[in-house]
C-alpha cells in the first residue's frame, strides 16, 4: 500500500491483520483507516503492518511513471509537471531518445500533451517502463 510517500505491506496472517485493526479501533491507536498525515514512525508501530518505507523523489516519480503506462491515457504531462514540481521531459530528456524509437515503431505515442502505451505497445509495456527505471 502507499499513502503519504510512505509505501508499505500489511502482516500476511489474515486473523493477525483483523485482531490488530480492531484493536487500534478501540484503543483509538494508529489505524490505517485515519492515516492521514501520520509518521512514519507511527505507521511503524501499528500492528497491523509487516514493513514499510519511506519513499524518495524519484522513487515516487518511477511508481508514477510504472502505474500511469499502464492505463490507457498514459501520462499526461502537465499533471506530471504540477504533482512534481518539474517538466517530464527535464527529469528524463537521456531517456527522449529511446522513446522516440518506440514511437517511430508505434509503440508509444508521445504528443505534447502526453506520453502513452499504443494499443500495438501493450505487449511491450514492462520495456518501455524499464526506460524509465
Amino acid at each position: 500500500s502507499y499513502v503519504n510517500h510512505i509505501r508499505f505491506s500489511n502482516v500476511p496472517d489474515i486473523r493477525k491483520y483483523i485482531y490488530a485493526m480492531e484493536r487500534q479501533d478501540v484503543a483509538g491507536q494508529t489505524n490505517l483507516g485515519n492515516f492521514g498525515g501520520k509518521s512514519r514512525q507511527a505507521l511503524q508501530k501499528a500492528d497491523c503492518v509487516n514493513s514499510c518505507h519511506q519513499n524518495s523523489y524519484m522513487e515516487d516519480v518511477t511508481d508514477y511513471i510504472f502505474t500511469a503506462l499502464r492505463r490507457t491515457e498514459g501520462i499526461n504531462l502537465r499533471r506530471f509537471e504540477k504533482r512534481f514540481q518539474n517538466p517530464f521531459w527535464e527529469l528524463f530528456g537521456q531517456q527522449r531518445k529511446e522513446i522516440r524509437k518506440f514511437a517511430a515503431e508505434g509503440y508509444v505515442e508521445d504528443n505534447g500533451l502526453s506520453l502513452r502505451i499504443t494499443e500495438k505497445g501493450f505487449d511491450i509495456t514492462n520495456r518501455v517502463i524499464e526506460v524509465f527505471l
